[in-house]
């Protein structure tokens, strides 16, 4: 099989779709037919099904066997690709909420009951720098409460009404979870969202659009903590990096679109693309393989950002450096 990175081409379609009927009449004149007008034995039947159960059999428990979730790279490095496509505790736990959902369960982590409270707020690329926070939170020693939902924006844009997404519902939860934060007085706010959803009409470019929802946000939370703090988006793969990555060649897995940084006045700001890109954006960064999928960070490279991250937040104030 050869993993080619992007979807197939019309005509790369259509010659997978007679090289399907080329072959099917084939096999079907030149085995199926024969079998079927041979004039066969019953024993003759029966020790050829025989003879293709244990065939089946044998391939199956071969297959079987062999099957291994592990990633050798030619420079020997090794990837449990189970453990790359791990997500956020988020996920598992229900407080990463979904579609037709306009609440979020209490989610509390790290030192629950500390004095030092910081919120995660926005859609699955804020949860996705949950594994950072939580180790973070152990270390730090304070109370890390997510409030996140699938394909909602901390900045509160309207989005393309499409399939079971709802503008409403984001509204309503939104609502909700900037109520929450004023109730809690975190020493932080940590806001971010996936900037590369498709935007409505009627907008000049991308920046204007997002630059609309950080204000909406920024309005609604102006006072409930000293520290409102936007993180920009990560580079967006061009392609599925843990299906790159077992497809052998790592270098086609580099090459991650940068997420132009889109700040609006108001909230201190953390870009975290350099910590992830050099010259380029690779897949690989040292032994960790950096997204989980075509999207989000896997949990070990989030893991990893953590004295980044530690060392931004120190800056604005949300640590003391002592």
């Amino acid at each position: 099989m050869v993993y080619l990175g992007r979807g197939l081409h019309i005509y790369e379609r259509f010659f997978c779709v007679l090289a399907t009927l080329l072959f099917a009449d084939l096999t079907h004149r030149f085995i199926e037919e024969p079998l079927r007008h041979a004039k066969l034995s019953p024993k003759t039947i029966l020790r050829g099904g025989a003879i293709a159960t244990t065939f089946s059999l044998a391939l199956s428990l071969g297959i079987y066997s062999s099957h291994s979730d592990l990633i050798k790279l030619r420079d020997g490095t090794v990837f449990s690709l189970s453990e790359v496509i791990q997500k956020p505790i988020v996920y598992d736990d229900g407080c990463h909420v979904n579609n037709g959902e306009t609440t979020s369960p209490d989610c509390r982590y790290g030192v629950v009951g500390a004095s030092k409270k910081i919120v995660l707020f926005g859609d699955s690329h804020a949860a996705q720098w949950m594994p950072t926070l939580e180790k973070m939170a152990r270390e730090k020693n304070f109370e890390l409460i997510s409030l996140t939902k699938s394909a909602c924006p901390g900045p509160a844009v309207v989005k393309v009404n499409t399939g079971e997404y709802k503008n409403s519902d984001c509204s309503a939860w939104r609502d909700y979870a900037y109520k929450r934060i004023r109730s809690i007085e975190p020493v932080a706010v940590l806001v971010a969202g996936m900037q590369h959803f498709d935007m409505p009409s009627g907008y000049p470019d991308r920046s204007s659009w997002w630059r609309e929802g950080q204000r909406k946000t920024l309005a609604a939370l102006r006072g409930s903590s000293p520290h409102i703090i936007y993180l920009s988006d990560t580079p967006h793969p061009n392609r599925d990096i843990p299906s790159c990555i077992a497809a052998g060649k790592i270098e086609r897995c580099n090459g991650s679109e940068r997420s132009t940084p889109i700040y609006t006045s108001g909230y201190q700001q953390i870009n975290p693309t350099p910590w992830l890109c050099t010259r380029t954006c690779t897949g690989v960064i040292g032994s960790t393989v950096v997204y989980r999928d075509a999207s989000h960070l896997s949990v070990a490279m989030a893991r990893s950002l953590s004295v980044e991250l530690e060392q931004a937040l120190t800056r604005f104030g949300v640590f003391s450096t002592s």
